[in-house]
């Protein structure tokens, strides 16, 4: 059998799911994302990861995400996932592993400072591994960056 693997990740505001099974992301992040701090509040947003990995079997997952350089993280998340229809996937498509949405409900974030949100996945309590990246920048009500050194 195949060792499971994460395929990708995306950092989203919600993930619905339709009624034929499908996931819908929305309001996807990419690039370098503006957060506007009004009257001295810094911003706090709910944030969805959506993920997908490689499973044979039941599998363990793990996720944290951090500002780069920091250990202790934002939020974590522990979790088992069951595959069901192994024995249909397997009739089908041999010991081959199968892709599998794992959608992380809304998290709220507080943004305290521009930098790198990273998000890092482990699968069976294995190593952490990079996911994705968010490029926060704090901007004051001018649309002015706000760097640590800016009061």
């Amino acid at each position: 059998m195949q060792e499971a693997r994460f395929l990708n990740a995306v950092f989203c505001d919600d993930i619905r799911q339709e009624a034929n099974g499908k996931f819908l992301l929305v309001g996807v992040y990419g690039g370098v994302t503006p957060f506007v701090v009004e009257k001295g509040e810094y911003p706090k947003q709910f944030l969805s990861v959506y993920a997908e990995a490689v499973v044979s079997q039941e599998t363990k997952f793990s996720f944290k995400l951090q500002i780069q350089g920091e250990e202790k993280p934002l939020f974590a998340i522990k979790g088992v996932l069951e595959v069901e229809r192994t024995q249909d996937f397997h009739m089908l498509f041999g010991d081959r592993a199968v892709s599998v949405p794992l959608p992380i409900d809304k998290r709220l974030v507080a943004f305290k400072t521009s930098g790198t949100y990273e998000l890092f996945g482990a699968i069976d309590e294995g190593e952490w591994t990079k996911l994705n990246e968010l490029l926060v920048v704090l901007e004051d009500e001018e649309g002015r960056p706000i760097t640590p050194a800016t009061p």
